[in-house]
């Protein structure tokens, strides 16, 4: 039932509403007894809560296969002290967000950083402390690109060649460049149609989120050389893209 509610709202096991429920009902009868009233302190922060407190409550409340009960009350004790488990993790991270948030800020390219598509405080960190402080570290976009190994490696012998993915690099900042493409192209329009581009030429969507990666490392490297925000009408200037009003 768990996972159908995952599956339904989008969410993901260590969600707090998730881990939320397991916690007041770790087995599946104690979940079918929760009330629509202990459902709702669950949801905060979230659009229709009474909507989906009801339907959740439908999706605990819904027929499934029976199991001996002596296995129920044991997987309960594991399931319990596994949520006790991500809950703490889940207090952990929400605490270094908290003081990634208050100290990157203070940082002078912050606001660069934060201003490009895809970007938020945990990515915008990540990056910045992977770049370093130094803005001419990076001669050009390309040297910061072949850093970031977003770029690719051609090979050439003879009348052969081939381009591939380059497999030497940071690997944390390589990570950190794809987060920042995934949601860009569900947030920035010029973002998505950039990658749209190149999945009608016919890539696959890894090779596609790389090639977008690779161009917001350049467009970031521009930024930072001039000491400016992310401006699409610039950044997206030559990139022959088309983009819906």
């Amino acid at each position: 039932m768990i996972l159908l509610i995952c599956s339904e709202f989008n969410w993901s096991l260590h969600d707090r509403t998730v881990i939320g429920i397991l916690m007041k009902a770790p087995t599946p009868d104690q979940a079918a007894k929760l009330t629509v009233r202990q459902l709702l302190p669950l949801l905060k922060r979230r659009q229709n809560k009474d909507a989906k407190a009801a339907r959740i409550q439908q999706i605990l409340r819904s027929s499934q296969l029976e199991v001996a009960p002596e296995i129920v009350q044991a997987y309960a004790i594991n399931v319990a002290a596994t949520v006790r488990t991500i809950s703490r993790v889940n207090d952990q991270i929400t605490e270094l967000e908290e003081q990634v948030g208050a100290h990157f800020s203070e940082h002078p390219d912050a606001e660069i950083y934060l201003s490009q598509p895809g970007v938020g405080l945990v990515v915008g960190a990540r990056l910045c402390g992977e770049y370093g402080d130094d803005r001419t570290r990076f001669r050009s976009a390309k040297a910061r690109r072949n850093f970031s190994q977003t770029s690719p490696i051609t090979i050439q012998s003879g009348k052969s060649k081939i381009v591939c993915a380059r497999a030497a690099g940071n690997d944390w900042l390589l990570d950190a460049t794809f987060r920042q493409a995934n949601a860009a192209i569900l947030n920035d329009p010029y973002c998505y149609a950039y990658y749209r581009k190149q999945r009608d030429r016919g890539a696959e969507h890894n090779a596609a989120l790389r090639q977008l990666a690779n161009k917001l490392v350049g467009i970031l490297h521009g930024c930072l050389a001039r000491h400016q925000q992310y401006n699409p009408a610039i950044a997206w200037a030559h990139a022959s893209i088309s983009v819906a009003a």
